[in-house]
């Protein structure tokens, strides 16, 4: 039995589960929950928040009827947030069955079963999409700290046709971690916020 604490609006108070919520959008405040079990390591609501602005600020017509895709999945918090906002498809990716079951529960909380797939499997070794499923304009990464993930998951993507040309990527690293990527992308911003450091690259075929 994995013991949680209750996190609302990110303030410990009490024992429970760990909730980070939607910021906005249609589930704008609803919470969702991620387990503090020392493999999930959820972005917290105001990371989360400044990435959606920035994305917002390069989105003519904001997320609506975009495909996202969301690597390193966790909660599923990225691809929640982008189908509240107006994401007509998103795709959760993650390999560990806790953080599967746990994607599971959020889909249901959220009613999202008919716009969010969940794809159990390994991050840098990707399947083609399955029928069904139109490439991404938007990807989250957010591996592991201090794996050096970030290109070798850039590359499964594009290898395996998951990013439709001029697609965003949204990275996120420790600042003490050099990051790396593919020729075929190029750095449009990054930021720092605290110990976290947030890169936005453009995929170019």
């Amino acid at each position: 039995m994995i013991r949680l604490k209750l996190i609302l609006s990110n303030k410990i108070i009490g024992i429970g589960l760990i909730k980070l919520r939607i910021i906005g959008g249609a589930n704008k405040g609803q919470n969702i929950i991620t387990p503090e079990n020392g493999k999930i390591r959820p972005t917290s609501n105001r990371v989360r928040e400044a990435i959606f602005n920035i994305l917002d600020a390069r989105l003519d017509f904001g997320f609506s009827g975009l495909t996202v895709i969301d690597l390193f999945s966790g909660s599923g918090a990225f691809a929640f947030e982008a189908l509240s906002r107006g994401a007509a498809q998103a795709i959760s990716v993650d390999k560990d069955q806790s953080s599967i079951d746990l994607l599971r529960s959020n889909m249901t909380i959220l009613n999202a079963d008919k716009i969010l797939t969940i794809l159990k499997c390994d991050a840098l070794n990707l399947p083609k999409p399955p029928a069904g499923l139109n490439q991404a304009s938007i990807a989250f990464i957010d591996p592991p700290y201090h794996l050096s993930l970030v290109e070798p998951a850039l590359s499964s993507l594009v290898l395996n046709q998951w990013l439709l040309g001029g697609a965003l990527c949204v990275i996120e690293a420790s600042i003490k971690d050099k990051v790396g990527w593919p020729i075929n992308f190029c750095k449009l911003d990054s930021k720092q916020y605290g110990k976290t450091k947030i890169y936005l690259l453009q995929f170019e075929e």
